[in-house]
């Protein structure tokens, strides 16, 4: 609307009180009561009404402050009253206030409006005389009169669901809305009942509800029944006649248009700012609901330094809030009425974003917060049923009740929060610092960022909680957890408190034995050795053997002072006996180590007889019992599911899938949770290296299985589903393999197994593959650090083809610089002897770690002997049994190398893969923009032409123009199609632009798309014309072209077009001057994207491993003519892809070069300022032909 045209203006009413000639100050959005222009007798003459019944029902399923203005017809600058506190809602528009208090709530509204009637003043009594108290206009007190009205209902039923920890959200929330869809067609039938199965009768019961609506009702609905019943009754509430309708629509007229001296809205704030205030809100929205999901977890209100810190840091947020609405409450009038320019409410807002209030920041301090809980949480989950005092005072009342106390405390729950006194300090208009503290910074430094105290802290409880169970029928030891804050112990202890007093603040508790193993038997003792605990040993005062008849009841108990050997007697013989042993503190035993297998004593001695020379013979034939303990490989072939009986038998491992929720990724585990150590390593590779084999072969070695053993197992099943062309792994696979006894490597694995790069879907697959690991990268549930880069290759390469170069190129441009000294080359297929491939990497100059001897660092494998066959029944004879000893040749070589390599990655240094993910979100947003600059340039050369033909044709026909204003002539302009795309992949489109910012963006959800690549920080596209905020961008079917199209045209709709002055000396030259300043504008634009795409090759060029190859013209030629040679199936399609890549490549090329990539030829150019502002929509509207 433009604030200064005499034209009427729409507002909704949102529960206020309007009525007919009621004056209005649109500078505050507030009413004027008690002052009228006319008396209520000219009011009453003058109105005309009209009826205008229509009833609808909607769903709204968003939240977000838009959606629900939307569903109001609120307006931007209404809802900047809103949002500022100077519009105070009723009636139905109480909707607007009611948010989620949780982020696990699933919500879905059911909207109803109804209208009935239409009021509106004649404009027969607006005229200046006719106004009877003009002494409004002199005390500006008001802008605009009310003039018509529309009158009906609405009402918003909203139904709330709390979502476990089990369910998924969207699925959740997506049956919420298929049973309210059904509300509405039982409400336009009203009879009967609600048909729902018998799956959503038990779910509408889990509903609540709560009520906003212009009727008025004896009692709100609180569940499902009651809103049905209530939606029902809905029309008739209104009245036979409407009588009971309110407003709810609003034409104001300005009072400019009656008397010019009148008080008048100046302008309105833009969009822009609207929009960039509702996020700061909406942000400060979703903070307060994760605040609520965190003071509800079970350790928040456990510990009250962790509730005492997310309460102050809650109230801190509500405090700025405020202050914020009250600024924009002062300042928005302000800026309507004139007295202050756009620019004040720009500056509040940038004072906002960098302050320590800034989204970013508070939503990383809420990061480091929620794994603080998260950490304890998985802590105090192995001491269930353990007490947890919440003050000092409350353990001092538990330590007195028993002779001993034993407590696990958390050390560091009560630490500084430097990040809460920015907040404060800022609150408080104190000075900042002149480093204000970065929450990711101050995150390094809290114990739960340690790996190492937080597996102390594992450990520990373990022991505690081990210990609590050894001893919870002594009722002299009391077992407490507490927060307790002590510098010197961080992270977490064990405090020992006697008769109510400390007597240690570190008391190491035992663990079971490390190992119980039979030393002898004979008819009536056993001799056991016991290895001592590998924790708490020093506070052993002695060791419990335990042993009771297998089968029965009652363990007898045998004290030893000391570990070794222990001899337990007076046994029966011939009998079977289960044994247990734990050390012996002055406070309480240790949890026990049994041994798995019943020992059975020999049978009772018999009498010996003088020169009877066979007892010797009959005391040599008595067997001698003893016990087997499973070997790891035998206890998970018993767990495990057989895939083959070949010779050897497969067997194929239990894994437990992991909940991931990352696109394209998925993961599984293996084993039960360990306290050990984690290793992170990834395997990468061409199609066809032998990554899954090579995985497999890695988990036997692991598991300990051995050439000679009649298994083996496999975590990966290659079922052969694809060509082998094609790479047999889709996803992104993460394995984590928890250690347990009997593991070749001391400690737990987590294997990454990617996609193949290179097979026959070209390079659309390798760039899926490359998405999927940033989502990897990028995910809270996902990677964040790595110890190995496994490269997989095969050994018989003597050279490296384009395609395998290429593949190479690809897979090291993923990562950062930091990445070079974890590299590992895999070699596969190897006969033991030196592999070809090294001279071939060494000629490609493929950056990898070398050995003292200049050798590249690499592991030799043969996958043909991981599942070769090793009892083959001509295993001596001939080929057979040269067969079996190469087989057994490969799997020593492969044995081997499987230790070095694990050994290796014990000592490497753990890599954060932090730059690695600015490596690939670099290289996203490098070809984000290089998309738009393809885009734009194409606009720029089409309106260059446009220039030119048009400012011939105008001068050709300059003087018939001037007799002829309706002087026609016909000129190419540019305009944009819709088109469908029929293949996957996300199309980011600008509704406002209507402009194509990224072609396969990997954001799926609308909500998701202020995370996409063309979407920069402050949340505006950085390709569309208009620079759009992120939320009017959705994912669509079909993509944006410009085409070059042929429209006639007329100057004056040039002129009209371009607000050209009829008093202009020479409206043609000014024209022409406004056709070539719009040219400007688009090499601007052009010329932002070539800073930014250089920005980030630069960076790149610092941070990258290697070059993408895809960036480079000539590589890409390369590949192309690679692809024709070989003429795999499919290869047209891979060549078409490339050739598009090439466009993009050249595009990059010309940027890193320095080229310009719009230029005038010598007659047109001409000298422009440094014009770096963005292309305006007004000029892209002519541009497009809008």
């Amino acid at each position: 609307m433009d604030p200064g045209s005499s034209k009427t203006m729409e507002v909704a009413a949102l529960g206020r009180p309007f009525s007919l000639g009621m004056l209005y100050d649109c500078r505050q959005d507030s009413l004027i009561p008690g002052i009228t222009l006319w008396d209520c007798e000219d009011l009453g003459k003058s109105t005309r009404q009209r009826p205008s019944p229509n009833s609808e029902f909607d769903i709204v399923a968003s939240e977000s402050i838009e959606d629900k203005s939307s569903a109001l017809n609120v307006e931007a600058s209404l809802r900047a009253s809103f949002l500022s506190g100077l519009v105070q809602v009723g009636g139905s528009a109480k909707y607007l206030n009611d948010k989620k208090t949780s982020k696990n709530q699933a919500r879905v509204t059911l909207k109803y409006k109804t209208t009935t009637k239409f009021q509106e003043l004649s404009m027969d009594h607006l005229g200046a005389g006719k106004v009877r108290h003009p002494d409004v206009f002199e005390k500006g007190l008001a802008t605009h009169v009310v003039t018509g009205i529309l009158y009906g209902a609405q009402a918003f039923f909203i139904f709330d669901r709390e979502v476990c920890s089990e369910e998924d959200h969207h699925d959740v929330e997506g049956n919420l809305k298929v049973i309210i869809e059904k509300i509405p067609a039982l409400a336009v039938k009203g009879k009967g009942a609600l048909e729902l199965e018998e799956k959503d009768i038990s779910n509408v019961e889990k509903f609540s509800c709560k009520f906003h609506g212009d009727f008025s009702l004896k009692q709100n609905p609180a569940s499902f029944q009651e809103a049905v019943q209530v939606c029902k009754s809905l029309p008739e509430l209104l009245g036979a006649d409407g009588e009971n309708a309110v407003p709810v629509k609003i034409w104001l007229l300005p009072l400019t248009a009656i008397d010019s001296s009148a008080a008048r809205l100046v302008c309105q704030i833009s969009i822009r700012l609207v929009q960039e205030s509702q996020s700061v809100l909406e942000d400060l929205s979703e903070l307060e609901m994760r605040c609520n999901d965190v003071l509800r977890t079970t350790p928040a209100q456990q510990f009250p330094q962790i509730s005492k810190n997310i309460k102050t840091f809650k109230e801190m947020s509500s405090v700025f809030r405020l202050e914020f609405q009250q600024s924009l409450a002062k300042t928005l009038p302000s800026i309507r009425g004139g007295g202050e320019e756009e620019a004040v409410l720009a500056e509040i807002l940038k004072r906002g974003r960098s302050s320590p209030f800034n989204s970013e920041r508070l939503n990383e301090w809420m990061d480091c917060k929620e794994k603080e809980i998260y950490t304890l949480m998985s802590v105090t989950d192995t001491m269930k049923n353990l007490i947890i005092v919440k003050s000092e005072n409350h353990l001092y009342k538990e330590i007195q009740k028993a002779k001993h106390a034993v407590c696990f405390v958390f050390t560091s729950l009560g630490s500084d929060e430097p990040f809460l006194l920015d907040l404060t300090n800022y609150l408080r208009k104190n000075p900042e610092p002149e480093t204000s503290q970065d929450p990711r910074i101050l995150e390094k430094e809290q114990w739960y960022a340690s790996r190492e105290i937080v597996n102390s802290m594992r450990a520990k409880a373990k022991l505690f909680s081990d210990f609590a169970a050894a001893n919870q029928e002594n009722k002299n030891i009391k077992f407490l957890i507490a927060a307790i804050a002590n510098e010197t112990q961080r992270g977490s202890s064990i405090y020992l408190y006697e008769g109510g007093f400390t007597v240690s603040e570190n008391f190491e508790l035992p663990s079971k034995p490390e190992d119980v193993t039979l030393s002898n038997t004979n008819h009536n003792s056993v001799t056991l050795k016991i290895d001592p605990p590998k924790s708490g040993a020093e506070n052993i005062t002695s060791y419990s053997v335990e042993y009771c008849v297998r089968g029965e009841e009652g363990w007898k108990q045998q004290t030893a002072t000391k570990a070794g050997e222990v001899t337990v007697g007076n046994l029966s013989p011939n009998t079977e006996y289960m044994f247990r042993c734990r050390a012996v503190t002055s406070v309480g035993v240790g949890p026990a180590n049994e041994v798995s297998d019943p020992i059975k004593t020999s049978p009772e001695k018999p009498e010996v007889r003088p020169n009877q020379s066979k007892i010797s013979t009959s005391l040599n034939s008595t067997p001698e019992p003893s016990t087997t303990k499973l070997s790891l490989t035998d206890t998970l072939k018993k767990k495990s599911k057989k895939i083959s009986s070949a010779s050897p038998s497969v067997y194929q491992l239990p894994l437990k899938k992991e909940r991931m929720n990352i696109n394209g990724c998925r993961g599984f585990s293996f084993g039960k949770e360990s306290m050990k150590e984690n290793r992170t390593v990834m395997l990468l590779g061409a199609t066809g290296s032998g990554k899954s084999t090579l995985i497999n072969g890695m988990i036997n070695y692991i598991l300990g299985v051995n050439w000679n053993d009649s298994l083996r197992f496999k975590i990966i099943d290659e079922v052969q589903t694809r060509s082998q062309a094609e790479s047999q792994t889709s996803e992104v696979t993460v394995y984590k393999i928890y250690h347990q006894d009997g593991f070749m490597i001391d400690y737990s694995l987590t294997l990454i197994d990617t996609p193949g790069f290179g097979d026959t879907r070209g390079i659309k697959r390798d760039r899926e593959i490359v998405d999927q690991l940033r989502n990897l990268f990028s995910s809270e549930r996902g990677v964040r650090e790595i110890d190995a880069v496994g490269f997989v290759v095969q050994a018989a390469l003597a050279r490296l083809t384009t395609s395998q170069k290429y593949i190479f190129d690809s897979v090291l441009s993923i990562f950062g610089k930091d990445i070079e000294e974890n590299i590992r080359i895999l070699v596969t297929f190897s006969d033991g002897q030196p592999p070809p491939l090294l001279e071939a990497i060494k000629a490609a100059d493929v950056p990898c770690p070398k050995t003292k001897e200049g050798q590249l660092n690499h592991c030799k494998f043969n996958n043909s002997a991981w599942f070769a066959d090793n009892k083959s029944p001509t295993a001596d004879m001939g080929e057979g049994g040269e067969a079996e000893s190469f087989g057994k040749m490969f799997w020593n070589m492969g044995a081997m190398s499987m230790k070095r390599f694990f050994t290796a990655v014990n000592l490497m240094d753990t890599k954060s893969l932090t730059l690695t993910k600015e490596v690939l979100t670099e290289r996203q947003q490098l070809e984000t923009s290089v998309e738009g600059l393809q885009k734009q340039v194409k606009v720029g050369l089409a309106k260059l032409e446009e220039i030119k033909e048009t400012t011939e044709k105008l001068k050709e026909h300059e003087a018939e123009i001037n007799r002829n204003k309706d002087f026609t002539f016909e000129v190419n302009i540019i305009k944009p199609f819709q088109i469908h795309q029929t293949g996957g992949g996300y199309l980011f489109n600008c509704q406002q632009c209507d402009f194509t910012c990224h072609d396969n963006c990997f954001c799926t959800a609308d909500k998701d798309k202020i995370k996409c690549s063309a979407v920069g920080p402050d949340g505006y596209c950085r390709v569309c014309p208009g620079k759009c905020i992120w939320s009017v961008h959705f994912n669509q079917k079909y993509k944006w072209e410009y085409r070059n199209v042929t429209e006639t045209k007329t100057v004056e709709e040039l002129k009209k077009k371009y607000d050209i002055a009829k008093v202009a000396k020479s409206p043609l030259e000014a024209l022409i001057k406004k056709l070539n300043a719009e040219y400007d504008e688009v090499q601007a634009e052009v010329q932002r994207l070539m800073d930014e795409s250089t920005r980030c090759i630069n960076r790149l060029k610092e941070i990258a491993l290697r070059p993408n190859p895809l960036f480079s013209p000539e590589y890409i030629d390369m590949l192309i003519e690679g692809e024709k040679s070989e003429a795999k199936p499919g290869w047209m399609t891979r060549v078409q892809t490339l050739m598009e890549m090439k466009g993009k490549a050249q595009i990059i090329a010309r940027v890193e070069g320095g080229e310009t990539l719009l230029q005038r030829n010598t007659e047109q150019t001409k000298q422009t300022t440094d014009k770096k502002t963005s292309l305006g929509l007004k000029i892209w509207n002519y541009v497009t032909g809008k």
